[in-house]
């Protein structure tokens, strides 16, 4: 028995989990996955970078990198903490080269899906180079996009898709926001596209048929899927979001008072936002597509608030009250370094939000953006956000938006 005490106090002084309290990864390119079903993975691509006894992260979502920097140690596993979302990976170091554990999302009661990875060796970087899928068929391009059709609950979509030779790119959007950054692989007439952002968990499976058309499914973590199907449709538009959210009571006012992250009251219109163009962007920072915004309205902040642009963000959180929202917002801001107005809506609901802003016909999205006059008066009422992730739809919208509010500026 003294023997096996002293074997195993041996063994847990050295064992390469964790050395004085600090992770010993290999430092390079790791091969991720999310265990969506026992037979469904989500890949995951991790780059894990380890110097001066410091460890970094690293996720790419196509063109997006996001960096985890950030990590703390409790007994056995390892918690990294996504930068702005409240999700997190735990994981268990079962050696330097292979990890496992969940990733788990704070925002919904007991949700987390399995997850693992692997360092990813020379030697197998050069036979999957050898072994890289014949390519016979191409889905760039724009398609007309149904999900769950012929159902009540349908919707439309358009994807717009990049290939190089095995390599995919692209996203889908809707109405109401675009499915970020997705990338994947085709082999001859299947492939996949996949996103992992620390609030999406988001698979895209499908199989280019004879007759052009695409069939697939989706899957959004392991709580929800779908089939959608799609042909391609250089014409195909969805409605123009600037339609979808309208005034319908123009005879009102729009006023609010709602809370500061101070939990000071803070009344619209004021003296701050009189005679100047006001962006009101209702949103929250639980939503990417929502981030995207924000960031893109940073620097229509920087470039134009010295000649009369003015931004409120009213916040619709995630948690327990108004301490746990103002606490996410802050670290919001802080993250992003905000220096326009942030204001803590409540609760993430629409209705509650249609609640504050009861002028209009409906809250369709987070994000729902509201471009205002010197005046006062409403110009615009943007629904959903197509990020950078749709490529020339994003760039579209910011030159469509930089020119209106030069021209609301001018005026």
């Amino acid at each position: 028995m003294k023997r096996l005490c002293l074997f195993l106090l041996i063994f847990i002084s050295v064992s390469p989990l964790f050395s004085q309290n600090k992770l010993q990864l290999k430092s390079g390119e790791w091969k991720g996955e999310l265990t969506l079903k026992s037979d469904i993975t989500l890949p995951v691509n991790l780059t894990i970078m380890q110097s001066k006894g410091k460890v970094s992260f690293s996720i790419m979502n196509g063109n997006e990198k996001i960096i985890l920097d950030e990590y703390t140690i409790k007994n056995d596993s390892c918690y990294v903490p996504f930068p702005l979302f409240n999700t997190e990976l735990i994981f268990k170091q079962d050696s330097k080269c292979k990890i496992s554990g969940r990733w788990s999302n704070l925002n919904k009661k007991n949700y987390s899906i399995p997850f693992r990875a692997s360092y990813i060796t020379k030697k197998q970087k050069k036979q999957d180079a050898q072994h890289s899928p014949a390519v016979l068929n191409t889905i760039a391009g724009k398609w007309e996009t149904t999900f769950s059709p012929n159902k009540p609950d349908f919707y439309k979509a358009i994807g717009v898709f990049e290939q190089s030779l095995s390599d995919v790119q692209g996203t889908f959007l809707t109405e109401t926001g675009d499915y970020r950054f997705l990338a994947g692989k085709i082999r001859d007439t299947a492939f996949y596209l996949s996103c992992f952002d620390g609030t999406h968990a988001f698979l895209f499976t499908g199989h280019l048929t004879k007759e052009g058309i695409i069939n697939g499914k989706f899957y959004s973590g392991n709580h929800y899927e779908t089939t959608w199907s799609a042909l391609r449709n250089e014409q195909f538009e969805l409605n123009h979001p600037d339609s979808i959210t309208y005034v319908e009571d123009t005879a009102a006012q729009i006023t609010f008072n709602l809370p500061d992250l101070q939990n000071t009251i803070y009344a619209y219109p004021n003296s701050q936002t009189e005679n100047k163009v006001v962006i009101i962007q209702i949103m929250g920072t639980w939503c990417p597509n929502c981030y995207d915004e924000t960031v893109y309205f940073k620097e229509l902040y920087q470039k134009y608030h010295d000649q009369g642009l003015e931004i409120i963000s009213v916040a619709y959180e995630m948690g327990d009250g108004f301490s746990d929202y103002a606490k996410r917002v802050t670290k919001y801001k802080d993250k992003l370094d905000l220096q326009h107005t942030l204001v803590i809506g409540g609760n993430a609901k629409k209705k509650l939000s249609h609640e504050h802003f009861p002028f209009l016909n409906e809250v369709v999205s987070f994000p729902t953006a509201i471009f205002i006059d010197r005046k006062g008066e409403i110009q615009r009422i943007h629904t959903g956000f197509s990020g950078p992730g749709t490529g020339n739809y994003y760039e579209e919208y910011k030159i469509e938006t930089e020119k209106l509010i030069l021209s609301l500026l001018q005026h």
